[in-house]
């Protein structure tokens, strides 16, 4: 098995929590703890549901629950088992950086280097995504939910991350604030030569070159 997660783990290891119908799984998926660490984007989960039934991972009961019947799926033998395996498997080292406001940050230089308040702007809107993100770990997601030793870490975890991005925004928006800074390196003169280029292509269109 890879060791990289897959919608069959994450499914298990959410239904280890407790017997869960897939309501309760998908809200789980999507707003529950799991979404702070994973992004799951699973389309519809009742097919995948009956695949690990029909691969006798998981099994499915009808109860009663104030007189309406649902149906919850719970963990077999199999299921335990193959979570445990899972989780024994050494993890994928995850790309930190792999962040949508840094892969446009990383091409501000050649495309929109005069431009640094659309950058501040979209700096700004990431601390208060942020902010909230963080106010929100400090308040129990359900105040009847269960959070166990490793669940603690992995908040513990994410409130530092969260701080030191934070700090990261803060400084960042300090210095485009001021002015400008020559490149750190550029032995070949991408920059310079990629504002020419911008230019010259402004110009073969009859366009002006500006920071939009």
């Amino acid at each position: 098995m890879s060791a990289s997660v897959s919608a069959k783990e994450a499914l298990l290891g959410v239904i280890s929590f407790s017997p869960q119908s897939g309501y309760s799984i998908k809200a789980e998926m999507e707003s529950g703890g799991v979404s702070y660490i994973w992004d799951l984007s699973f389309g519809s989960i009742y097919p995948r549901l009956k695949d690990l039934e029909r691969e006798g991972l998981i099994t499915a009961v009808e109860v009663r629950d104030e007189g309406r019947v649902r149906t919850v799926y719970d963990l077999t033998h199999q299921g335990w088992s193959s979570l445990r395996r899972w989780l024994a498997e050494k993890p994928s080292y995850p790309l930190p950086l792999r962040d949508e406001l840094l892969l446009r940050m990383l091409f501000w230089g050649t495309a929109r280097p005069d431009d640094r308040q659309t950058l501040i702007g979209h700096l700004r809107d990431r601390a208060a995504k942020t902010r909230e993100l963080l106010d929100r770990l400090r308040t129990p997601l359900d105040e009847n939910g269960a959070t166990d030793e490793f669940q603690g870490l992995i908040e513990e975890y994410a409130r530092m991350r969260l701080k030191a991005e934070l700090e990261w925004i803060d400084k960042t928006i300090t210095q485009l604030q001021g002015a400008p800074r020559p490149p750190l390196r550029d032995p070949r003169g991408i920059f310079p030569k990629a504002t020419e280029r911008r230019h010259a292509a402004a110009r073969a269109a009859g366009k002006e070159a500006g920071p939009s």
